[in-house]
């Protein structure tokens, strides 16, 4: 008992400091902070030299409530529930097999000099959290309706159990890097709240889910660019795929794990009109290639594609793509192309950038030709029966990609086919 009136004196003192600096620093005491006890600090807490012990029993948790920034430069055990306002800054040892942390405010930072391993963690309503160092969650990470930056960091949830991420609106974004890390180990659905951008938010989710209990862990980030611009080039197509998405692309990698797996893909309207996934291989050649088996999975609610078994993540570029139903052997045979016949003037590229020059492929002095054109998969992506339209590089309302295209022109004077390619060059 005595030891326990030594302990809640250095409280006081520390304490009665707070109410004139709005700072509690500690520079070399054990604080030991009961699990029947609620303090309540109206400024920020430094633990520069000491150990800070927030304890817990069977029935009852110390609380801590921090309205400003926790800074650990040495030991804190956090078992009991830590409240806190401010940002959260690890520079040393933080401890906790239990325990929960709950983050108060619209908009804070985790960081420190060393990552922080953190047992429950509960987010406020709608906030804006960025990581300046590695976050792992070994218990239950509570997203709700908040949005995690891990800029080039990661978010690791260890917990197995597929309740281990509870989300409303919520997701992770890593736009500049980074990821969100799911280890698996049940047949359950796993889910990836994947986004970009907390003003203006678009959110991509995707679900894992394991064909049999293996301890499997995967890595998820959702990259808002065109996949272009990172080098995965939407003019390079395999197998019968029309186009790809050119607004975004996810990347999934498999760190551990070897076993067949459920992906589901989810988008919106919005995006295009997809059937299938895509996968991108550097070899032989640099392409996207198609994965035949998946499909529009038509009995969910949500818009999303699907593949039912898939073990191979050694290229983890995923990104959704059009598959044809036109035979290959359809395309026709490019031949030399006239740039004068019968004073039919056809142009062998056009630019459709919207800068007002070449955005459109016309046909000169050829009224009343039918106009067909083909992708190298052999599917049709423009015709005009009359040649009353103009190609502005559209397909469905939509940019086809950087490529060269094969055309077949029927002149309504001639028995004469006119066959040839056209670029496109944006």
């Amino acid at each position: 008992m005595l030891k326990l009136k030594y302990i809640y004196a250095i409280l006081f003192i520390f304490y009665s400091g707070l109410m004139l600096s709005q700072v509690l620093y500690n520079n070399g005491r054990q604080i030991y902070i009961n699990s029947e006890a609620q303090v309540y600090l109206n400024g920020s807490l430094t633990n520069e030299y000491g150990n800070i012990i927030i304890s817990q029993n069977d029935t009852n948790n110390a609380e801590v409530h921090i309205l400003g920034d926790l800074i650990n430069n040495d030991k804190i055990n956090g078992q009991g529930i830590i409240t806190l306002h401010g940002n959260w800054t690890n520079n040393s040892d933080f401890q906790c097999n239990q325990g929960t942390v709950n983050l108060e405010s619209a908009e804070q930072n985790i960081g420190g000099d060393e990552e922080t391993v953190f047992f429950n963690l509960n987010l406020h309503e709608n906030g804006q959290i960025s990581l300046s160092n590695s976050v792992y969650v070994t218990g239950r990470l509570n997203l709700k309706s908040s949005v995690i930056n891990t800029q080039n960091h990661s978010l690791n949830i260890t917990n197995t159990d597929t309740a281990s991420l509870l989300v409303n609106d919520g997701f992770i974004c890593s736009s500049t890097g980074g990821y969100l890390s799911r280890k698996t180990q049940t047949k359950g659905n796993y889910l990836f709240p994947l986004g970009s951008d907390f003003e203006y938010p678009i959110k991509r989710n995707i679900i894992i889910k394991p064909s049999i209990a293996e301890l499997s862990e995967f890595n998820a980030r959702f990259v808002n660019v065109n996949p272009n611009d990172q080098g995965y080039y939407t003019s390079l197509l395999n197998d019968s795929i029309e186009y790809v998405n050119d607004k975004y692309f996810h990347l999934i990698n498999r760190i551990s794990g070897v076993s067949n797996v459920s992906l589901t893909m989810i988008y919106e309207s919005e995006d295009g009109d997809f059937n299938h996934i895509a996968n991108w291989s550097s070899t032989p050649n640099p392409a996207w290639n198609l994965l035949n088996d998946s499909y529009i999975d038509s009995l969910s609610i949500e818009t999303n594609i699907r593949i039912d078994e898939i073990s191979d993540f050694s290229n983890p570029q995923f990104v959704f793509c059009y598959k044809g139903s036109a035979p290959a052997d359809s395309i026709p045979e490019p031949e030399p192309e006239p740039e004068e016949l019968e004073n039919i003037i056809i142009y062998n590229s056009f630019s459709p950038n919207g800068d007002g020059f070449n955005d459109t492929w016309i046909i000169d002095n050829c009224p009343n030709c039918n106009v067909k054109v083909y992708n190298r998969n052999g599917n049709i992506v423009f015709s005009s029966d009359d040649n009353s339209i103009s190609w502005d590089g559209k397909y469905n309302n939509k940019k086809v990609p950087d490529a060269t295209y094969y055309y077949i022109i029927s002149p309504s004077n001639s028995t004469e086919i006119i066959k040839g390619s056209v670029t496109i060059i944006r």
